[in-house]
């Protein structure tokens, strides 16, 4: 009785609107134009829901999964086989996009979750309470920011503000234990536009440094540390070109490989991405080869195949 095994209630999408922002970080995620996607959350109770969504919709997707196993005769029947089994194959695409996304946020060699937060009793708490919830999903937290933290000035004041804000960021240190707080300074005039954010990376990363041209993974910054891979690397030579993509998160049946009118296509659970090639390419031609997060592609040059 499939009325036994699946409820009503089951078939409807938890968090429609949280799912379609999902499909589009990933859309950021798998361009191949960003080597880093920034995602600025919302407060942390409208950021945990977000993040506990991959989970939910996997429940929800297998539950229809299964209903549509169990009634797949009648299915048949009223859109045809084709129409049918096209319907399965695009819901199972879309539940491995899902859990394709939670292996990225989850990986702390990928994704890393900075929290910000002001010295202030509230926000301190509220910032506790989200590294506990982060860690409870096992989404990796690498570090944390405190803002406008009063200077250290000559005045009755701002002595007695400091000192109160001090004993919260250690409060916060206390709670954090490995990762200790990265502080920013109240500044005098408002960050706003190039310069301002150029005056804030400074305050946490440090000296600018040149990334290495290489995939990856490259470390940066201090004292607010990162690693980072670059999403695409090109080496062309006289007889090949050879390109190398970070996609991270992915096994092997997840991706597909072909060529449309010169162009290079690759797939990832049935979006497809082109490839840039110096020339037209024909997937037949092209090695391809998946190692450790980085698809490696071996395209033939024009002069290669002409002699």
């Amino acid at each position: 009785d499939v009325g036994n095994e699946v409820e009503a209630s089951d078939l409807l999408l938890p968090g429609l609107d949280e799912a379609l922002a999902f499909d589009e970080l990933l859309k950021h995620i798998e361009d191949l134009r960003w080597d880093v996607v920034v995602f600025d959350t919302a407060p942390t109770g409208h950021t945990l829901r977000f993040l506990a969504l991959p989970e939910l919709i996997d429940a929800w997707s297998d539950r229809l999964l299964r209903l549509m196993r169990a009634s797949g005769g009648l299915r048949s029947m009223l859109f045809g086989r084709k129409e049918s089994d096209a319907m399965k194959d695009e819901l199972e695409r879309f539940r491995r996009r899902v859990l394709h996304i939670r292996r990225i946020l989850s990986d702390p060699s990928t994704t890393r979750f900075t929290l910000v937060t002001i010295p202030e009793r509230m926000g301190v708490n509220e910032t506790v309470r989200a590294n506990e919830a982060l860690q409870h999903h096992k989404l990796p937290v690498t570090g944390c920011v405190v803002n406008r933290v009063t200077p250290a000035l000559d005045h009755p004041f701002l002595e007695r503000r400091r000192a109160e804000e001090q004993g919260r960021i250690q409060e916060l240190e206390e709670a954090l234990g490995d990762h200790t707080p990265v502080c920013v300074p109240l500044m005098d005039t408002e960050v706003h536009g190039l310069e301002g954010l150029r005056a804030l990376a400074d305050v946490l990363y440090g000296d600018l440094v040149q990334i290495p041209d290489g995939i990856g993974p490259h470390s940066m910054g201090a004292p607010l540390h990162h690693e980072l891979h670059r999403s695409m690397v090109v080496h062309q030579e006289d007889d090949e070109e050879t390109i190398q993509l970070h996609l991270p998160g992915l096994a092997r049946e997840d991706l597909s490989l072909r060529s449309e009118e010169g162009r290079l296509l690759v797939g990832v659970n049935g979006h497809e991405r082109h490839v840039p090639t110096s020339s037209a390419v024909k997937a037949s031609t092209v090695v391809a080869r998946f190692r450790g997060e980085v698809l490696h592609l071996t395209v033939p040059r024009p002069s290669a195949s002409t002699g």
